[in-house]
């Protein structure tokens, strides 16, 4: 199993986050649509799986701040990847 890269993007309207694998093939995908446009995500957790055996969650932390993780359960060992990022709307 190679490393994966995290991308995370906030919209008005959606947050949407991403696992890419060494040659940019997207192995995971998680998006979330927001009911209204706000300043603050709203401060739910959700999360998605994938067809790969791997599980995005993402939650807002404190204002204008995205957590996301990834949990790859397809290799011989559990891999977690993090990261965040602040946002303006």
């Amino acid at each position: 199993m190679s490393d994966l890269v995290l991308g995370i993007d906030v919209g008005t309207q959606s947050a949407r986050v991403i696992a890419l694998n060494a040659e940019g093939i997207v192995k995971a995908e998680a998006f979330e649509g927001f009911a209204q446009a706000t300043s603050a995500l709203p401060y739910n957790y959700f999360e998605q799986n994938s067809p790969e055996n791997m599980r995005i969650s993402m939650h807002a932390s404190g204002r204008n701040v995205l957590i996301a993780s990834l949990v790859d359960i397809s290799a011989q060992t559990t891999q977690v990847y993090e990261g965040y990022v602040r946002y303006r709307i």
